[in-house]
């Protein structure tokens, strides 16, 4: 995974890490659960955890992911910056401000579904081919890329 964005002063582009979509050998996960006890499916406390990067890392891990984190209902708290951020409705918390884990699984769903459409290069080898044959920003035409 690599985060891909333009250092051009007042550019500001940048996109989601680059994705690959890859099924794991179901031995593979066997063996990740048993021996190396690095679970795919686990349970947290008042919660169950799924790991669905079994399936790559793509838009469709990512919301399996969210569905396993927030789909049970229940406040959740965040730092003020990020609610304000994003323009979340919240209640006050005893420590932070809380916003409800439904409101934030609609959030990431559709961010991840709205990356499938605004993502320019899905993977990392078609961002180095381009960028071999001269790619420039999306937004403002220069090459002043850089991966983080």
């Amino acid at each position: 995974m690599a985060y891909l964005h333009c250092h051009t002063k007042n550019c500001g582009w940048s996109q989601d890490d680059f994705w690959y979509f890859k099924l794991k050998n179901p031995f593979y996960i066997i063996k990740d659960n048993i021996i190396r006890r690095k679970p795919y499916i686990s349970l947290g406390k008042n919660t169950l955890h799924f790991n669905p990067r079994f399936l790559g890392y793509n838009p469709l891990s990512l919301i399996i992911e969210d569905l396993f984190e927030y789909g049970r209902p229940r406040w959740i708290g965040f730092d003020s910056f990020f609610i304000e951020e994003n323009n979340f409705k919240y209640r006050q918390g005893k420590e932070f401000k809380e916003v409800f884990s439904w409101r934030l699984l609609i959030w990431n769903i559709k961010r991840n579904i709205n990356s499938l459409f605004k993502q320019k290069w899905w993977a990392y080898k078609y961002w180095k081919k381009d960028y071999d044959n001269g790619a420039v920003c999306p937004k403002c035409g220069e090459r002043n890329f850089d991966i983080d």
